[in-house]
């Protein structure tokens, strides 16, 4: 079995634009500690083996097929937000009226 070294973007800046110390000090992100269980959770289930990762994550995508748009950047999400916008207006959930409800 051959080893699989992933360097990432966002390691990458962390090791670039800050010292151990600051990555040591910095504030706990519920959202990424839940992303890194599933991360783990998923690479357990493969085993540790990062080619049966990718083909259990193959079949997962097979029998789940996208219902929606697959967005391939900032630019496009904010181009379809714009378009659910224009599709969506946002209404106020309260609404100020001079007379009650009518009660029947």
């Amino acid at each position: 079995m051959e080893t699989v070294y992933i360097e990432t973007t966002v390691v990458s800046y962390l090791v670039a634009n800050q010292s151990l110390w600051e990555i040591y000090l910095m504030e706990p992100n519920p959202i990424l500690e839940e992303v890194w269980r599933i991360k783990d959770e998923l690479a357990r289930e493969a085993g540790d083996d990062l080619h049966r990762l990718c083909e259990n994550t193959r079949r997962w995508a097979a029998e789940h097929p996208r219902s929606g748009p697959v967005v391939g950047g900032a630019q496009e999400l904010r181009r379809l937000a714009a378009e659910y916008g224009l599709r969506h207006p946002v209404s106020s959930a309260m609404t100020l009226n001079d007379v009650p409800p009518c009660k029947e």
